[in-house]
């Protein structure tokens, strides 16, 4: 009976969690989260951030001197006749050896400098890389999530309109069955209702669409749209172009990278043509062992040549120049190259940064443009609902006829779902503006 109860409360605990997790809304902020974690370019990114992180680490490690370690161990033997004595000679030498090298590059016309910097050039670049495959992302995701907002808005508006539709269908067959309207007026009203119902229809259909799509960015099942956070609208007047800047943008500051990266392997290539002045140390010990044997009528004789390990011990210094002569003209091509394509991308960034003023400006005219167009289509619905509200009266009062209580409040609807599509489109451009280039 106690195991039961236990059971019982185990139980409960686990639907009040599931409750707690199936109650909580999904913000944009969420979602981009989300997708953060499972969107595989962004990933992919990452590891391109991370082994140009190495890069540089290698690049740092040229200013400091090499060290070389080098062990040996030989033995050899052999036997030939010796032309002159006809005497066999049995030959044996063992040898073993140890050294130690280092050397440190002292010039090479800066070529490590500027490795390094076409390294940090690099890492920079991998870094503004990630930035712009998640504002990528953003993007999609902010689509989805204002769309899903627009169409459950719009499905709402056209609930309102159905609601509306279904009192007016009960006062219609009240007022027909005392005779007071013709049928003529129940089929105009059932007609408009019907066209509604389809337009519903096709709301609910984008909508299981956008939704799917939403989940595919977050790399997740498809979500339940009624924990989908509502999108708060701020009509505020866009600020000053002035208040925003083009070089904000992480493919212009890719681009930007990129041409100090190569500025940088410009650099190194002419560092090829430079002479190299180098420091080098070694340490050498050695011992031998040698060993020859005479053979002649079955005698043999030994004779050893050891040779004594202080003999083979010495220590070395030296300062070396190297002066490239021939190689220079393989030298030179690179060098030309390598300039080339310095100068094709200066001229990227500069194409990119014509693009993005172009963007710049049609954005911010798209702000601009959907703002003013909020406020003429929220003073044309404004009108549209009073006409309504007047036809309504006179409607039902019997003053009037279907055809233009219908038509008042197509128009009025119709102007509502314009003036809800507005808002949604000055908040997605308003959105993407500021993704694309942000705030000073």
């Amino acid at each position: 009976m106690n195991r039961l109860i236990i059971y019982l409360i185990i139980g409960s605990l686990f639907k009040l969690n599931s409750f707690a997790q199936d109650s909580t809304f999904y913000t944009l902020e969420a979602l981009v989260e989300q997708g953060l974690n499972s969107n595989y370019d962004v990933r992919l990114s990452e590891l391109s951030e991370r082994a140009s992180m190495e890069d540089l680490k290698t690049a740092r490690e040229a200013f400091y001197p090499n060290l070389y370690g080098n062990v040996s161990n030989n033995l050899s033997f052999g036997r030939y006749i010796d032309p002159y004595t006809y005497l066999y000679s049995n030959q044996s030498n063992y040898y073993n050896a140890a050294s130690l090298n280092s050397n440190v590059v002292l010039y090479q016309g800066s070529k490590n400098i500027n490795a390094l910097k076409a390294a940090k050039s690099k890492l920079e670049y991998s870094k503004l890389t990630r930035e712009a495959r998640i504002l990528m992302m953003k993007e999609n995701i902010t689509i989805a999530f204002i769309n899903i907002n627009l169409l459950k808005a719009l499905i709402a508006n056209n609930g309102e309109r159905l609601k509306l539709s279904n009192e007016e269908q009960v006062r219609m067959d009240q007022l027909y069955q005392s005779g007071k309207i013709n049928k003529t007026v129940l089929l105009d009203l059932s007609t408009q209702k019907a066209l509604v119902e389809t337009e519903q229809i096709e709301l609910q259909r984008r909508l299981t669409n956008e939704s799917l799509r939403l989940g595919l960015l977050i790399g997740d099942k498809p979500l339940d749209i009624t924990r989908l956070d509502s999108l708060n609208i701020d009509l505020q007047a866009p600020l000053d172009s002035s208040s925003y800047r083009v070089t904000n943008h992480p493919e212009y500051q890719q681009q930007l990278m990129n041409v100090r990266y190569y500025y940088s392997r410009m650099n190194v290539a002419k560092s090829a043509l430079s002479p190299v002045l180098s420091l080098n140390g070694t340490i050498y010990s050695g011992y031998s062992n040698n060993r020859l044997r005479f053979d002649n009528a079955g005698k043999s004789i030994d004779y050893p040549f050891p040779t004594q390990f202080s003999d083979n011990f010495y220590q070395l210094v030296s300062l070396n120049l190297s002066i490239p002569f021939y190689s220079n003209r393989i030298n030179k091509n690179i060098k030309r190259q390598a300039m080339i394509t310095y100068q094709i991308s200066e001229v990227e960034k500069e194409k990119r940064l014509q693009e993005l003023n172009n963007l710049f400006q049609w954005e911010y005219q798209l702000i601009t443009t959907s703002f003013d167009q909020v406020k003429i289509t929220q003073q044309k619905t404004n009108d549209l609902q009073q006409a309504f509200e007047l036809v309504q009266v006179q409607f039902f009062a019997g003053r009037i006829g279907s055809f233009e209580y219908i038509y008042r409040k197509q128009q009025f609807f119709e102007g509502k779902a314009l003036l809800i599509n507005d808002k949604y489109t000055f908040a997605l451009n308003n959105k993407l503006f500021e993704l694309h280039f942000g705030k000073k």
